[in-house]
């Protein structure tokens, strides 16, 4: 089947938009967490984090749902707003390694 080898063309084409795919793929290789806030409500929010590891920072992303345009956008959010989420990551980091010494703090 050639479904894989053709989304990989139409996704390396110039404007062509991500998807859940994508994020995930990116979740996973910068080790970041996306906070994806729905058009449809609250309800539909959704969160894509690495598979294998702890998320070092979170975004919050938009996304209209089909029927609304089928797209992500970007939210922009405050420097302190950020900086809370940074410090929360920390230490949720840090309480993850007291439960398992094996897990590596990067940022002490």
């Amino acid at each position: 089947m050639d479904a894989w080898p053709t989304y990989i063309q139409n996704m390396a084409k110039n404007g062509t938009f991500g998807d859940q795919l994508t994020l995930q793929a990116a979740a996973d290789l910068f080790n970041v967490e996306f906070n994806v806030i729905s058009s449809l409500g609250p309800a539909a929010t959704t969160v894509i984090s690495p598979q294998n590891s702890v998320p070092i920072s979170s975004f919050y992303i938009g996304h209209f749902a089909e029927g609304d345009g089928e797209h992500y956008v970007a939210l922009q959010n405050d420097a302190m707003w950020q900086e809370r989420m940074e410090e929360r990551i920390r230490r949720m980091t840090r309480i993850r390694q007291q439960c398992d010494p094996r897990e590596k703090l990067s940022d002490k």
